[in-house]
């Protein structure tokens, strides 16, 4: 899979991945002018349920990581284990509250524009950056804070371009 440390296809991962969720968001936002949040959040977390299960039959084992492989490879593709029984209720707990948010945002994106919606996501960075930092004593790299400065710059001119053009004209 490459040399350590090589970045090969894992570089295009957070690509794949932002694709993905804005497709769920913008789909989110057509689906749900006729269906209830509650109803496309159950969906969404049997997608997740089913992918997950999916790729622990395809890749559970761990087969494709070799000790060469890139980290995030290895992070990834690691051979999955069950959990320790003290793990349960906080996983449990967890579970909970993704679905908790999962209908929240579904909610959100049902009534408004993705565009309004996606830049209070970005409120997400920011807590990732503390909690990373006050859990697990970690801090981004630089190139990790430029990306994000750049989503943030992004979403952040699209929210108010979007409000300028929704804006009538005054006759």
């Amino acid at each position: 899979m490459g040399r350590r440390g090589g970045y090969g296809w894992v570089v295009i991962l957070p690509v794949v991945a932002a694709a993905f969720y804005a497709a769920m968001s913008v789909l989110t936002r057509k689906l749900g002018q006729t269906s209830r949040a509650s109803a496309l959040a159950l969906h969404m977390q049997f997608a997740f349920i089913s992918v997950s299960a999916l790729v622990y039959l395809v890749a559970g084992d761990g087969r494709f990581v070799t000790p060469d492989s890139n980290p995030s490879v290895q992070f990834l593709l690691r051979a999955w284990v069950w959990p320790a029984s003290a793990d349960l209720l906080p996983i449990l707990g967890l579970g909970v509250l993704s679905a908790i948010v999962g209908y929240l945002m579904t909610q959100a994106y049902r009534l408004s524009h993705a565009s309004v919606v996606a830049p209070f996501e970005y409120v997400l960075l920011i807590f990732s950056l503390f909690w990373g930092w006050t859990i697990f004593g970690e801090w981004p790299a630089t190139t990790v804070l430029l990306g994000a400065a750049i989503v943030i710059a992004s979403g952040v001119y699209i929210f108010l371009r979007e409000g300028r053009v929704n804006v009538a004209p005054q006759v």
